[in-house]
C-alpha cells in the first residue's frame, strides 16, 4: 500500500469502525446460530434418551402383562381347561345355587377347583327358577325354532290330510260330540271338576316269577299275561260264569316281552327273549283245553265204570285167592291209554302255531288295523321290521339313512293304519307312512334327548302320548307337532310308561325312579295337566305294563310281584 493510500485510510476513520461493527454483528449471528444448533442437538439427544426410556418401560410392562397372561393360561390349563371366559358368570351362579341348597362341601370343592366365588348379587334360587321357567314356559311363546316347527307342521298337516282322506267336518263333529275322545281344539271350553276316587283291585292271573306284560282282545273277553317264567296265561272273562284260566303249553324258552292281539280275531302274538314271535289261535287253544277237560271227565267215568265192573265181578264169581289181581289193573291201564291217545293226537294235528325266528330278542309288537301285517323291533337293532302275516315275509324301509340311531322301544299307529310312529333310545319320535313306510317327520330330542319308552295314539289319531326317562309324559298334536301338555316331575327315572284311559280326558302313568322301586300309579287330567289321584300299594314290586279294561276307568296291570290285577277306579262327585 502506498503512503497516499494510507493517508486516505487514516483520513476516513468512521468507515473502518462501521466495518468492524458489521463484522461483529455477523460473528454474533454465526455464534448464535451455532449455539442454537448445538442446543437443538443436545435437546434431540435428550428426547431420544427419554423416548428410549419410555419404550423400554412400555416393553417391560408388556412383558409383565404377557407373563401374567401366560401364568393365568397355565392356571386355567391346570384346571383341566373345562370352561372358558364366557362361562365364569355361569359357574358363579351355579356356586350360588349350590350354596342356596346348603351344599357347602360341594361349594368349597368347586371354589378350589374353579378359583371362583359365588355370585352375591344373584337372587336366591335364581338358577332353579330360570330352569323351571324355561321348562314350563307357555307353548304360545314363539321364536325362530317354533316358527320353523309351524312351517314343518304345515307340511305334516298336508301330508296327513292326504293320507287320511277324510271329511274333516264329520270327524270334528264326531270328536266334539264324544267326551271320551281327546280334543284340544275345544279343551278351553271344558270346566274342571273335582272328584273323590275309590280304588279296588282283584287278582286275575298269577305267575311263578315276574309278570312282564298284559293284553286284552278287541271284545274284552280274553285277558292274557306273560312273564319271565316263559309262560302265557289266558283268562276268559265272563260275567255270568266263573272265570276260567288256561295255560299255553307250547311256551317260549325265554322271558315274554310283549303281547298283542289281532284287531278283530282271537289270535295272539307273543314276543320273547328267545328271539321268536309265536302266533297262537286262542280259539283252538281254549278248545283244546276244553277237550282235555272233557277227556278228564270221560276218564273218570270210565274208571268208575271199570271199578264197578271189577267189584261186581269179585262179588259174583267169588275170586279165588290164587287169582292174579295185576290182570285187572293192566286192563284198566290199557283202556285209559287208548282213550287218551286218541284225544291228544287229534288236538295236536289241528293246533299248529306259526313261529317267526330272528337273531336278536324281540322287544315290541304292533299289529296293523287290517290284521294282515305285524310291525316288530329287536334289541340292538335300529330298524322296524314289517311281516306279512300270511306269508311271514319280512320287509324294511329302503332308506336306511332315516332309521333311528339306536334300538326302537315302542311302536304304535293310528286306528286306520295310515300312519304309525316309533320311539327309540336316541330320544327321537318318527312318523312313518303306513302305506310305503316312508318317513314323514322326525321330532328330534322330544324329551331333552332322553330315551323314550312308550308312545300311544289317541282315538282321533290327532294326538300322541309319549313317556321318557326324563320323568316326563307329553301330549303332542301331530298335525303341527305342537306340545299340548306336559306331565310329571321332570326327574330322571329308570322306566316310564303311559296310556290314554278309556275316557281320554285322563291318562294313566307308571313311572319308577332310579333310586327305589315303587308301585305308585298316577292319574292326570289331559286338559288341565293336574294330578287327579295317586294309587298306591296295588303291587309289591315294579309295575311293568298296563292296558285298559272294558268298564270305565278300570285297567289291568302286570307287575314284577308275579300278579296280574284288575284295578277299578271309581269317580264320585265331591259334595
Amino acid at each position: 500500500m502506498s503512503n497516499k493510500d494510507f493517508r486516505n485510510n487514516e483520513a476516513e476513520p468512521n468507515s473502518l469502525d462501521t466495518l468492524n461493527e458489521e463484522y461483529k454483528e455477523k460473528f454474533k449471528k454465526i455464534e448464535d446460530c451455532s449455539n442454537e444448533i448445538i442446543k437443538n442437538e443436545q435437546n434431540g439427544q435428550n428426547g431420544k434418551n427419554e423416548q428410549s426410556e419410555q419404550n423400554g418401560k412400555n416393553e417391560q410392562n408388556e412383558q409383565n402383562e404377557q407373563n401374567e397372561q401366560n401364568e393365568q393360561s397355565k392356571n386355567l390349563n391346570g384346571k383341566k381347561n373345562f370352561f372358558n371366559i364366557e362361562k365364569i358368570g355361569f359357574y358363579e351362579i351355579v356356586l350360588k345355587q349350590l350354596y342356596n341348597d346348603n351344599l357347602i362341601d360341594t361349594v368349597n370343592t368347586l371354589k378350589k377347583e374353579l378359583n371362583l366365588q359365588e355370585n352375591i348379587s344373584a337372587k336366591n334360587n335364581y338358577l332353579f327358577n330360570l330352569y323351571m321357567d324355561d321348562l314350563f314356559k307357555s307353548s304360545n311363546t314363539k321364536d325362530e325354532k317354533s316358527n320353523l316347527k309351524e312351517i314343518i307342521g304345515t307340511n305334516i298337516l298336508n301330508r296327513t290330510a292326504y293320507l287320511y282322506n277324510y271329511n274333516s267336518n264329520n270327524v270334528n263333529n264326531y270328536i266334539c260330540n264324544n267326551n271320551s275322545v281327546l280334543n284340544y281344539d275345544v279343551g278351553h271350553e271344558r270346566n274342571r271338576k273335582m272328584f273323590h276316587y275309590e280304588i279296588s283291585d282283584n287278582i286275575e292271573l298269577i305267575h311263578k316269577e315276574k309278570c312282564t306284560c298284559v293284553a286284552t282282545n278287541y271284545f274284552n273277553s280274553l285277558l292274557c299275561s306273560g312273564g319271565s317264567d316263559n309262560n302265557i296265561k289266558i283268562l276268559k272273562l265272563n260275567s255270568t260264569k266263573k272265570n276260567k284260566i288256561f295255560n299255553i303249553d307250547d311256551k317260549h324258552t325265554g322271558k315274554i316281552n310283549c303281547l298283542k292281539f289281532h284287531p278283530f280275531k282271537n289270535i295272539l302274538f307273543s314276543a320273547s327273549n328267545d328271539c321268536t314271535i309265536k302266533i297262537f289261535d286262542l280259539n283252538t287253544v281254549i278248545k283244546k283245553k276244553k277237550q282235555k277237560q272233557n277227556y278228564n271227565q270221560t276218564k273218570n267215568k270210565i274208571q268208575n265204570k271199570i271199578q264197578n265192573k271189577i267189584q261186581n265181578k269179585i262179588q259174583n264169581k267169588n275170586l279165588d285167592k290164587n287169582e292174579n289181581p295185576n290182570q285187572q289193573w293192566y286192563y284198566h291201564q290199557q283202556q285209559h291209554k287208548y282213550t287218551r291217545e286218541n284225544l291228544v293226537t287229534g288236538i295236536d294235528e289241528k293246533n299248529k302255531n306259526l313261529i317267526i325266528q330272528d337273531t336278536n330278542p324281540f322287544i315290541c309288537l304292533y299289529v296293523h288295523p287290517s290284521g294282515d301285517f305285524l310291525y316288530t323291533s329287536n334289541k340292538n337293532e335300529n330298524i322296524i321290521k314289517l311281516y306279512d302275516i300270511e306269508t311271514l315275509t319280512c320287509f324294511t324301509s329302503f332308506d336306511k339313512n332315516k332309521y333311528h340311531t339306536s334300538h326302537v322301544n315302542n311302536i304304535d299307529g293310528t286306528t286306520d293304519g295310515n300312519i304309525y310312529a316309533s320311539v327309540s333310545v336316541d330320544g327321537n319320535i318318527k312318523l312313518w307312512d303306513g302305506h310305503n313306510s316312508e318317513l314323514i317327520h322326525t321330532e328330534h330330542y322330544a324329551h331333552n334327548g332322553y330315551s323314550i319308552q312308550s308312545i300311544k295314539f289317541s282315538k282321533s289319531n290327532f294326538y300322541i302320548l309319549t313317556s321318557a326317562l326324563d320323568g316326563q309324559t307329553k301330549i303332542w298334536d301331530i298335525r303341527n307337532f305342537k306340545l299340548c301338555s306336559t306331565f310329571g316331575n321332570a326327574l330322571s327315572c329308570s322306566s316310564n310308561k303311559s296310556i290314554f284311559m278309556n275316557s281320554e280326558e285322563y291318562i294313566f302313568n307308571i313311572v319308577h325312579s332310579s333310586d327305589f322301586i315303587s308301585s305308585k300309579i298316577y292319574v292326570y287330567n289331559s286338559y288341565f295337566g293336574n294330578l287327579e289321584h295317586v294309587i298306591q300299594n296295588i303291587h309289591n314290586d315294579k309295575i311293568a305294563d298296563v292296558v285298559n279294561a272294558k268298564d270305565g276307568l278300570s285297567v289291568y296291570t302286570a307287575a314284577y310281584d308275579g300278579l296280574c290285577k284288575k284295578v277299578c277306579i271309581t269317580q264320585k262327585d265331591i259334595q
